[in-house]
């Protein structure tokens, strides 16, 4: 059997090994995420499709969940190591943590000179995720259902066709965490947290009437229905459960 030439062999196996190197490229940039402005540990692990008590485990993210712009996050478990953040976010926490541990000692009444306290408590393990059994869920708005959760390539969630500027409403109370539209194929989108275990979310406002921190009642008004997909006017809607998307229809009256 004839040999192949070297330049033959080498032609033969560099889309190979070019292929190769592309695909682990890309396997890296889905493991990490570097945080933008506007951004929230919410909108974040809700974009990549993950809980947000696991994505702050992580990445070593205190129980504030604070992030800054130009943090690097990573995606997995197992990026983690490889994954390094900047140090905005760790001085900020030492800081806060500073400070409280010396509000705590000037109202204990040591006058804040760091003395030691006499009968010191230890630390208490943090507590498992608390979920509403209690959760009253709403429809957001009155309309036809135009896509179904599953149908399509990737829906998450309904599609509820309504008058453009129609409110739309809470779906149970809880606190808003993301208002923004930095989250691709949403447009102007209201995240909002109901407990430890639950989030909803309304996609393709027009306006939003709410801001992140906001606490809001079932059935207040927080946006007006805007613009989706065809030009079309609609409310995207979705539920979550531990950073996974539920069929709403299994949650709603």
């Amino acid at each position: 059997m004839p040999k192949r030439p070297f330049h033959c062999i080498a032609f033969i196996l560099l889309p190979a090994i070019l292929l190769a190197a592309c695909s682990g490229a890309l396997r890296w940039e889905e493991q990490s995420y570097t945080v933008q402005e506007g951004d929230t540990l919410y909108s974040i692990a809700f974009d990549h499709d993950l809980d947000y008590r696991e994505l702050a485990e992580w990445n070593d993210i205190g129980q504030n969940y604070l992030i800054f712009p130009g943090d690097e996050l990573a995606l997995s478990e197992r990026a983690a190591p490889h994954v390094s953040r900047t140090q905005s976010s760790s001085a900020v926490s030492a800081s806060r943590d500073t400070s409280g541990s010396q509000a705590r000692s000037e109202r204990d009444g040591d006058g804040g000179n760091g003395a030691e306290p006499e009968s010191p408590q230890p630390s208490t393990p943090s507590e498992p995720p608390q979920r509403r059994d209690d959760i009253n869920w709403a429809w957001p708005v009155e309309g036809d259902i135009i896509n179904r959760f599953g149908e399509g390539s990737r829906n998450t969630g309904l599609q509820i066709a309504a008058e453009e500027g129609t409110a739309v409403n809470a779906a149970a109370s809880g606190r808003v965490v993301y208002t923004g539209s930095g989250l691709i194929g949403y447009g102007k989108l209201i995240i909002i947290k109901h407990d430890d275990i639950f989030l909803s979310a309304y996609g393709h406002n027009r306006e939003i009437l709410v801001e992140e921190g906001d606490e809001v009642d079932e059935g207040q008004r927080i946006g007006r229905v805007g613009l989706g997909r065809g030009n079309r006017s609609m409310l995207h809607f979705e539920i979550r459960s531990e950073g996974e998307a539920v069929d709403p229809e299994g949650y709603l009256p």
